[in-house]
């Protein structure tokens, strides 16, 4: 399996894709057991903003594997 991936706000039009590891699932909630870090800005809507599509394309392929 790949896993599943979040991305992460990092400020100032920045992005990153992060692999994450869940748990158990309760109530529409999904316990994320690794991968995040208190404070972590999850981007939760597909309604924004990415300034920089190729550092996101780069980071994505980063995790997949690629150079």
């Amino acid at each position: 399996s790949e896993g599943e991936h979040v991305i992460i706000a990092l400020g100032n039009g920045k992005f990153q894709a992060r692999s994450i590891k869940t748990g158990g699932v309760s109530a529409g909630r999904t316990e994320v057991v690794s991968g995040l870090q208190e404070g972590d800005d999850v981007v939760v809507s597909a309604q924004f903003l990415i300034d920089s599509e190729s550092s996101l394309q780069e980071s994505l392929g980063k995790l997949s594997g690629g150079q």
